[in-house]
């Protein structure tokens, strides 16, 4: 499992030669970055990397970056943890003044369509969450 505090670490102090794009596995990258130092770009990208990285929790760090985090996790909990990063980067739902306090029960979320579970598979793929396999067994149990 990849740390998301050393791969700070590591855009802060060798983000000029890829240091974290070698820790993260994307090796392509981080030989882009070996050949362009001179130019100082991957410097500046490195201090977004260090910024990026601080100020992303460890659930989103690890959807992202950790495939064993994933391999990990069921269907819900995968749902789940999605919504959660998808909530965090969500502005704060304000209630109306006219709403009280009631022993109700809680309102549940409608279920998403098939179509928006695919998109989020195909999403998830895309940005190498997932690998083409993973992807192509969760969209079968998805359209059984």
């Amino acid at each position: 499992m990849r740390n998301r505090t050393t791969a700070a670490l590591l855009a802060f102090f060798l983000g000029a030669f890829g240091g974290q794009y070698f820790y993260l596995g994307r090796v392509g990258a981080g030989v882009a970055s070996l050949l362009f130092c001179w130019t100082l770009i991957p410097s500046f990208i490195a201090l977004y990397h260090f910024i990026k990285f601080l100020t992303m929790s460890d659930e989103a760090f690890n959807l992202q970056y950790n495939r064993e985090y994933l391999a990990a996790l069921n269907n819900n909990q995968l749902a789940a943890a999605m919504q959660h990063v998808a909530y965090q980067h969500s502005a704060p739902v304000v209630a109306p003044a006219t709403m009280t306090r009631t022993t109700q029960a809680p309102v549940v979320a409608p279920p998403t369509s098939l179509t928006d579970e695919l998109e989020r598979l195909f999403s998830l793929k895309e940005k190498g969450a997932l690998t083409e396999e993973e992807y192509l067994v969760r969209k079968a149990k998805l359209l059984a």
